[in-house]
């Protein structure tokens, strides 16, 4: 899609490409994708026309874990790989294996300005770009179905109802 939202080119078939098992699917810098294939158990690389430029290997043989993503994302100098399980496992743009995060958020996260950001029924939780920090804000409210921060605005979806909010700096943010 276009920024209006009008459909460019053709459908792509992963399947006739030769990626049968692909379960997750995320946009890299470069007009190129992040391809999960649950089958090798790898994150593969492709640039626009589905060519494999590289990939992680086989997770589960280098890591010695079932991964069951959730969500795949690229943001910065990092790939991200959301596991309920095993939490969330942090890659260079390359592929290369850094570090997995013990935090198991059960929502998508968000990474803005290198800042991992994720939420639970009751707060929103902002970690540094160096995975040490860790900022807890209350949401202004609970149970909500998804929340997103961009811009300085939190959006919350509850009910079907999206609510939005001004982020205020205060001394303690």
């Amino acid at each position: 899609f276009d920024n209006t939202l009008s459909e460019q080119g053709n459908a792509i078939d992963l399947f006739e490409k030769g990626y049968e098992q692909i379960e997750l699917v995320c946009g890299s810098r470069g007009d190129f994708y992040w391809l999960w294939d649950s089958r090798n158990s790898e994150m593969i690389r492709v640039d626009a026309n589905f060519q494999k430029i590289s990939s992680t290997g086989n997770l589960s043989v280098l890591l010695a874990k079932e991964f069951q993503p959730v969500q795949i994302l690229e943001r910065g100098n990092h790939l991200y790989l959301r596991d309920p399980k095993f939490g969330i496992v942090v890659f260079d743009i390359y592929g290369m294996y850094k570090t997995t995060l013990k935090i198991f958020p059960k929502r998508d996260i968000q990474v803005l300005n290198d800042e991992l950001i994720y939420a639970d029924t009751s707060y929103l939780y902002v970690l540094s770009n160096n995975w040490l920090i860790e900022q807890k804000l209350e949401l202004p409210m609970e149970n909500t179905e998804r929340v997103f921060y961009q811009n300085r605005k939190l959006y919350c979806i509850k009910d079907h109802v999206l609510s939005t909010w001004n982020f205020v700096e205060t001394t303690r943010n």
